[in-house]
């Protein structure tokens, strides 16, 4: 069913499957999640996605590295970070070629900011940035290098080890939008990712099967994808606002409540949810944070560094007013015998028989009450400090 890379599923060879996702890191949600063969490529995936807003920042992996779409993010307005392909030709702005390991031994300096073209017929415009890593991960990199290319019989070319060196990145980001300091902070956001993905696999067990029936594996791994998908929601209720969460904390506390979670999905009153959902949420807010590091700061810690100089007072983070937002929309709902209504005394099926653009108006009446209420209540930060007559007052958050 899921055919791998370089087997015949008709010849016995083993299957193979790609979860593609897309993640929106300012709200914590999922905006595109789905599952394709172990051989198909992730640029072709990727055709599948959504169009992104016009302003949004794209990071992903090199397997999705395509200047055709680089050309079109930037055709849509869409800023984008990326690591550079080796494989693509880059040229100065004289449109002359450049070979990266002369160019970046004729600057002779630590770190580069330069605007380059893209591709040999593209020539796409973009910013290279390029930064000298240390010794130490330069030569584990190398090592790395020539492991992977003995396991396949070949010999890394002398270019190859050279780049090794340095840490190099491709923007269309204006440098007045984004330092090349704040660009290699922000592109440690995308490993990010890689840690859901391996929390899928750790916590979610979605790669573990005992049996060997297909089709039951094939029900496992949608069983186990769903409950990871409640999981998170869950995440995002109870901390999502602050940025030294801890996914990986938080999923055991979750795990905790799972059987009373189980329980109230079966109850006949959704009131036994809403308890359930409040209890995560205050276990939530009493720990799962990251531990601040010293010698090696976390992506967080940087991130809150780079921030520090836009964010001397209360910031209203996305979360915060998502927060707001569905707080709101809490109190516009009453439990009656079991049916929800809305507050002017539409149930939901007539809320959902409305046009889209009623449905909108509904909502987006909601958000400005919300960011009303915000913005009378006192200045408040990530770490719960409530600033009142110049005063800072540390609170527990609940």
């Amino acid at each position: 069913m899921w055919a791998g890379c370089g087997t015949n599923a008709d010849k016995g060879g083993k299957a193979s499957l790609k979860l593609q996702l897309r993640w929106e890191l300012l709200t914590g949600a999922f905006e595109h999640l789905s599952l394709t063969d172990g051989k198909t490529h992730d640029c072709k995936a990727q055709k599948e996605f959504n169009t992104l807003a016009s302003g949004s920042l794209r990071l992903a992996d090199l397997g999705y590295f395509s200047l055709d779409e680089l050309k079109q993010l930037t055709d849509d307005n869409v800023f984008w970070l990326t690591r550079l392909k080796l494989n693509c030709q880059l040229f100065d702005t004289d449109d002359t070629w450049l070979c990266l390991p002369k160019w970046f031994k004729a600057h002779n300096s630590c770190q580069l900011d330069c605007p380059i073209l893209l591709g040999k017929h593209a020539k796409l415009p973009a910013r290279l940035l390029a930064k000298r890593v240390s010794p130490t991960i330069a030569n584990k990199r190398r090592r790395q290098i020539k492991k992977q290319a003995k396991s396949k019989g070949k010999t890394p070319s002398s270019s190859r080890l050279a780049l090794a060196d340095w840490d190099i990145y491709l923007t269309n980001i204006d440098a007045k939008l984004l330092t090349a300091k704040e660009a290699f902070v922000i592109a440690r956001v995308r490993w990010q990712i890689e840690l859901m993905f391996k929390l899928f696999k750790s916590h979610g067990q979605i790669d573990v099967s005992r049996s060997e029936k297909p089709w039951r594996i094939l029900c496992e791994v949608y069983a186990k994808l769903i409950s990871m998908i409640i999981q998170h929601w869950i995440l995002l209720v109870g901390g999502w606002r602050y940025p030294e969460y801890s996914l990986r904390k938080a999923a055991k506390v979750v795990a905790k409540h799972a059987l009373s979670i189980a329980a109230a999905f079966v109850s006949p009153s959704s009131q036994r949810l809403i308890i359930a959902l409040e209890d995560i949420k205050r276990a939530l807010a009493n720990g799962c944070r990251i531990s601040g590091r010293k010698s090696k700061p976390s992506t967080y810690q940087l991130l809150v560094r780079t921030a520090q100089p836009l964010n001397k007072s209360l910031k209203l983070t996305p979360m915060v007013l998502f927060e707001a937002f569905t707080n709101k929309v809490k109190e516009a709902l009453g439990d009656l015998n079991g049916e929800y209504r809305m507050s002017d005394g539409r149930t939901i099926s007539e809320y959902l028989a409305l046009s889209e653009a009623q449905r909108a108006a509904l909502w987006e009446d909601a958000f400005r009450l919300a960011i009303e209420e915000l913005e009378k209540e006192p200045e408040r930060d990530a770490g719960a400090n409530y600033v009142l007559d110049g005063q800072r007052h540390h609170t527990r958050p609940v």
